[in-house]
């Protein structure tokens, strides 16, 4: 099996799709939302081609009318805590890593009180060193920005850290920040997945403590 550089020590994830398996609570209260504030109706596929972008460039991409009201009231209908589970294997894998002394962080387009909320509601939230969230930066993944951001926060160089997501998204700002990158895909549900250019697919959260040097 392919190693993860020994120079990675810091992990940074991606939240939703990635550690929290919540994919499908967000296809349907986004295809509801649009329907009941915007009247238009929008397909799992239609949602699925720009998995991973924020919520209003989402939006944006496929015409939606009064996009803040249809977000307001998206996030007024969000389900959390036990309305989602953690992927199998990642409470294992989190806590694995937080034993050998990785540090770790979350990189969401998520806000900073719903993000926190939601790594408190599954337990993991002492588990993380830093959360960058939407309020954090100008400029969500797939800009730089973000990773950039954690690594700032985890006090460490590109070559020292591993961006982990499911979506385009995700690997797009890993690349783009110049660190190691790793498809979960567990959860991946993005058409091109295949397309993607990333130095690592996992396919099972436990994948990745495997491919750590030793």
């Amino acid at each position: 099996m392919k190693h993860v550089p020994i120079t990675v020590q810091n992990f940074l994830f991606d939240l939703d799709g990635t550690l929290v398996d919540s994919a499908d609570l967000i296809i349907r209260a986004f295809r509801i939302s649009v329907r009941d504030v915007a009247e238009m109706q929008i397909r799992e596929d239609q949602v699925l081609e720009y998995w991973g972008l924020p919520l209003r460039e989402m939006m944006d991409r496929l015409c939606v009318p009064n996009v803040t009201e249809v977000v307001d009231y998206y996030l007024q209908h969000y389900p959390f805590g036990r309305s989602t589970e953690l992927f199998d294997g990642v409470r294992h894998l989190l806590l694995s890593l937080a034993h050998r002394g990785h540090m770790m962080a979350v990189v969401t387009t998520k806000n900073k009180k719903d993000a926190t909320m939601h790594l408190r509601e599954h337990g993991i939230e002492g588990l993380f060193d830093a959360v960058i969230a939407s309020d954090d930066v100008q400029n969500l993944k797939p800009h730089r920005e973000p990773v950039i951001a954690a690594l700032n926060m985890l006090d460490c160089e590109p070559d020292e850290a591993v961006m982990v997501g499911d979506s385009p998204a995700d690997i797009g700002a890993g690349n783009s920040a110049g660190v190691v990158t790793g498809l979960a895909g567990w959860g991946a549900r993005h058409p091109e997945l295949d397309l993607l250019t990333c130095d690592f697919v996992w396919h099972q959260p436990l994948d990745i403590l495997k491919s750590l040097p030793d």
